[in-house]
């Protein structure tokens, strides 16, 4: 099927099981603490984080342990601290 000219391009998404691309930034240490725990446990980064974001999922304790953390960091950015 040829588009109309000028008609805007049409894109076809699939589904696939390969799942999303997600970019993160992360400090210089986080960086290297990430990829030295995943080679001594001879994974990917990408394995690592995907299991943390399981645990959180199927964990609510580890869930509120976030949730306190990521308020308390809030409250520290707006005090200015």
């Amino acid at each position: 099927m040829v588009p109309e000219v000028g008609a805007p391009e049409r894109r076809r998404t699939v589904a696939t099981d390969r799942g999303v691309r997600f970019t993160l930034d992360l400090r210089r240490e986080q960086h290297r603490f990430l990829k030295r725990y995943a080679f001594e446990l001879e994974v990917n980064a990408s394995a690592v984080l995907r299991t943390l974001l399981s645990l959180l999922e199927e964990e609510a304790a580890l869930a509120k342990r976030v949730q306190a953390r990521l308020a308390a960091a809030e409250r520290t950015e707006r005090s200015g601290a």
